[in-house]
């Protein structure tokens, strides 16, 4: 066995142990950052030396869907942009009809002259 090969097998039974001892958390474990990092440069390893993605998580002991979690960089998400208020056209004032009771109609006030005729007539 040459020393890298020493040297993963090694890493391997430490990651093995080091998950082992994870306590679950509710329906799965909780990865310490540095623990993934482990096993990310270890996954990474094995899976340039060939190995497939399902045999390095069952090396470990840790599903392949989380495996690939820990080994795929997560895209970008959000992205910072800036608003402007160029080119802002602002709207035409809207024109209510409100019906109410017994027959009443008011009709062509804005929002906030339906609001103060409502609030002067109570």
């Amino acid at each position: 066995m040459s020393d890298a090969q020493a040297s993963l097998t090694t890493t391997r039974d430490q990651l093995r142990a080091a998950i082992a001892a994870l306590v679950p958390g509710g329906t799965e474990r909780r990865y310490p950052g540095a623990l993934r990092a482990k096993i990310a440069r270890y996954a990474t390893a094995r899976l340039g030396q060939g190995a497939s993605r399902a045999q390095v998580s069952a090396e470990l002991g840790v599903s392949s869907p989380t495996l690939k979690r820990m080994v795929v960089a997560p895209s970008p998400r959000l992205r910072l942009v800036r608003v402007t208020e160029a080119g802002v056209t602002p709207l035409p004032a809207i024109r209510l009809v409100v019906r109410g009771p017994a027959g009443v109609t008011i009709e062509g006030l804005d929002v906030a002259g339906v609001a103060a005729l409502l609030l002067a007539l109570t």
